[in-house]
């Protein structure tokens, strides 16, 4: 009895083992429903004319696209998968859409936003998946439609939003409503009673964390080179300087990082480089999501054969990081830390005296005490 239950274990175990072998993991194999398979071919009766992209954060447009009646417009229509809309994360969106309709009819937009090969549709939302719809009426009824309006979508891009590869899909489908993006008209593998287009998005992070970044304090006369060692009797971590991005940043990303004080100095007395080729534009070789600095000159390094920060001055510094993607569209950004002496002393914020600026204004009497605190 022992052996027989041991055996039906070994057999449930091989066979648990060959369906995991077998079948493919959802992320590595995944596929967006294809919509231009329905049944019984298409009616143009429901229609898409423009698609405008605006970054509401930065206050430009990001993508425009007029066009026909495509039908369904898969990305290699509306662009190509290898030159996709990148679209900033923790940034906001408007997507405008120019579409009409024949008798009455629904426009909704769809954007998975963790690479998975679908649309979650059960919630709704600029920060959703399913982002929106909107209903539409039109006494006309001609076919193709000729009336076409405006409808805007706000789209939220979170922070916690994952770097890589997504999809936008929108729909403009005739006569009743359905939430599913994988069917245009209300019955499955009916007519495409409408237009679909989808377009090929990448989530990236315009700047990455950065280190020493705002809020550190380092050691003065301490080389930051990676290792852990004892300070005051307690291991401390002697991080290099670094970089870390939200997901894997293409080949022939370059970055540039520098550091500069201390305050109100600006001279840059950290400078880093490539290692390969000693430019200070690293450039990186393979994908890469972080990066610790690997060589460097200036008066607070130590060699062009290591990435080590070696402060001399205690102060406030400024780190200073550019990022140019391999399209050429490039962010830059600026963090402050503190190098310390051993019993620095800083201050959150002086008490008294009182500033005379905005919004205070405040005035002391002459031979008035002062209390200072």
């Amino acid at each position: 009895m022992k052996k027989h239950f041991q055996n039906r274990v070994v057999t449930s175990l091989m066979a648990i083992v060959f369906v995991l072998l077998v079948i493919p993991s959802s992320n590595a194999d995944a596929q967006y429903c294809d919509l231009s398979a329905q049944m019984y071919g298409w009616l143009e009766v429901g229609s898409i004319r423009k698609v405008t992209i605006n970054d509401l954060t930065e206050g430009t447009q990001l993508y425009e696209r007029a066009s026909g009646w495509d039908q369904f417009a898969t990305v290699e229509v509306t662009g190509t998968v290898s030159n996709p809309i990148e679209m900033n994360i923790g940034n906001e969106y408007e997507i405008d859409i120019n579409w009409g309709i024949y008798y009455q009819g629904y426009l909704r937009v769809f954007l998975d936003r963790n690479n998975d090969g679908r649309w979650d549709y059960v919630q709704m939302g600029p920060d959703q998946e399913y982002i929106g719809n909107a209903f539409k009426t039109d006494n006309m009824y001609y076919i193709p439609p000729i009336e076409f309006i405006n409808t805007k979508f706000k789209i939220s891009i979170g922070d916690a939003t994952q770097e890589g590869p997504s999809r936008l899909r929108i729909i403009s489908n005739y006569y009743q409503y359905n939430v599913d993006p994988c069917m245009i008209y209300y019955m499955p593998n009916y007519y495409g009673y409408g237009e679909a287009e989808d377009y090929a998005i990448s989530f990236v992070a315009s700047l990455p964390e950065i280190y020493p970044t705002v809020g550190d304090i380092l050691y003065n006369k301490e080389k930051y080179d990676g290792t852990t060692r004892n300070y005051n009797g307690a291991p401390n971590y002697f991080k290099l300087p670094a970089v870390e991005f939200k997901g894997p940043q293409p080949a022939n990303t370059r970055i540039e990082y520098t550091i500069s004080g201390p305050l109100p100095s600006r001279e840059v007395v950290y400078r880093a480089l490539d290692p390969n080729t000693g430019s200070s534009s690293i450039n990186f070789n393979t994908p890469t999501q972080n990066y610790n600095m690997q060589s460097a000159t200036g008066s607070a390094s130590v060699s062009t054969n290591q990435g080590t920060f070696f402060p001399t001055k205690g102060g406030e510094y400024v780190v200073n990081v550019k990022v140019t993607k391999p399209n050429g569209k490039s962010a830059e950004g600026v963090k402050v830390f503190t190098v310390a002496n051993n019993f620095d002393m800083s201050l959150a914020a002086i008490v008294s005296p009182r500033t005379n600026r905005y919004p205070r204004f405040f005035k002391y009497l002459r031979s008035t005490n002062i209390a200072v605190g």
